[in-house]
């Protein structure tokens, strides 16, 4: 499972289970937030650390996924001997993001496109509950390809999310930074209006939030270990059969449901979250005592390759109108005679949401969303049109000018 805002610290092909020990040493040495994934065949499995130690396990493939003992994710690695192993650094919200994926089980699945996409936020947003969004580009894999190391085939796509709280959007992740006024959802918005129209995006919802560690988390505390491998794997028979691994029979208490649906397309009732009531999220910390320290600057050269580049300051443009006001666009400008539209229009066949203008890094886009009225830049009618500076764009009763804005531009923008 490969997500944005995450960073690769270090790895090992075919690590073979005996040389786990000199291999976790250097995980504790250097990962304080983040998790290890272990592959091997159809399967992952993920040890997941916070503040340096270890918290909880998963396990997930074409047929099941669920959460394990820590000790579980060892008897795994021995079982098979080897495997292709990753040290991943994370945020504390991705882990919770993926620990709620790979737990519990999404209240809705479906696919749908980056407009529909826009409604599934709003209903979320008017509901009020907290929820956690994935989503990605592409279909879901099939068995054939989920984790087939041999041919290179990891995802067809990163996995995104998003967090609500209350309603309200307060974290997501993107490939890129945009303006400081820009909300995370706004961000996340423009990514996947970036993307290539016939890319569907597979959407999941997940209304239970709540996370917690694994019951044998306490144990590295408890019994003073620093020696992850020796703490977890040290009691491990040589050779446990794998239909008598806990956490891997079938028959324990189920955390998450093993199985999950795929995405498919459930029409203009995809966008429908869950009417249920939703317990807050907990996302409970290992008991350990003590404030938490200031994370270490990383060196230069260990820092993400985004992070060693130099930010580029996003493009600025507004459209006039024919009175001479001027509109200064942000990353979403929606068009419409909805009461929400940032532009507003008239005319009986106008729609409520007839169009909606996106700022890229270097290009803005305008895109027809529905309605009887046409949308016309420079005289023709559009459904997708990558704006110009001096296109002339008509809407209903609306005719705009687009613009781009110097870097000292002193454009009044409309309150």
């Amino acid at each position: 499972m490969e997500v944005f805002q995450t960073t690769i610290l270090f790895g090992e092909n075919d690590l073979d289970f005996s040389g786990l020990g000199p291999f976790f040493k250097d995980v504790e040495d250097r990962l304080k937030d983040g998790y290890v994934e272990a592959r091997r065949g159809l399967d992952t499995c993920f040890l997941f650390f916070i503040q340096g130690r270890p918290y909880g396990a998963a396990i997930t493939g074409p047929e099941e996924k669920r959460r394990m003992e820590i000790s579980d994710f060892f008897a795994w690695y021995r079982q098979r001997g080897s495997a292709d192993v990753d040290v991943v650094e994370a945020d504390k919200k991705v882990l919770l993001c993926m620990l709620v994926k790979l737990t519990h089980s999404p209240t809705q699945s479906f696919s749908t496109d980056v407009v529909n996409l826009e409604g599934v936020i709003e209903k979320i947003e008017k509901q009020g509950k907290d929820a956690i969004m994935a989503l990605r580009a592409g279909e879901t894999p099939g068995p054939d390809e989920w984790n087939d190391t041999a041919a290179g085939v990891r995802d067809q796509g990163r996995w995104h999310f998003a967090i609500f709280l209350d309603g309200e959007g307060v974290f997501a992740t993107t490939p890129q930074q945009g303006a400081s006024h820009e909300s995370p959802l706004e961000r996340l918005l423009v990514y996947a209006y970036s993307l290539a129209p016939e890319s569907p995006l597979c959407v999941e919802i997940y209304a239970d939030t709540r996370v917690s560690p694994s019951a044998d988390a306490a144990r590295f505390i408890e019994e003073g270990e620093r020696d992850v491998v020796a703490c977890y794997a040290g009691s491990l028979p040589v050779e446990p059969p794998l239909e008598t691994l806990p956490g891997l029979t079938g028959n324990e208490p189920e955390i998450g449901a093993p199985d999950q649906e795929p995405c498919e397309d459930t029409g203009e009732e995809a966008g429908e979250a869950a009417e249920e009531d939703v317990a807050p999220p907990s996302v409970a910390e290992p008991p350990l005592p003590g404030p938490e320290e200031p994370p270490a600057e990383p060196p230069e050269d260990a820092r993400p390759p985004e992070a060693q580049q130099p930010k580029v300051r996003p493009l600025e443009a507004s459209l006039t109108f024919e009175d001479g006001t001027v509109y200064r666009l942000g990353s979403i400008t929606t068009i419409g005679k909805d009461e929400d539209a940032d532009i507003k229009i008239s005319g009986m066949l106008a729609a409520k949401k007839l169009a909606t203008i996106i700022r890229g890094r270097e290009i803005f886009k305008i895109i027809r969303k529905g309605g009887l009225s046409s949308l016309k830049v420079n005289g023709e009618k559009i459904d997708e049109h990558i704006l110009k500076n001096g296109d002339v764009i008509v809407a209903g009763n609306q005719t705009m000018t687009f613009r781009i804005m110097e870097e000292a531009a002193e454009e009044e923008s409309l309150p």
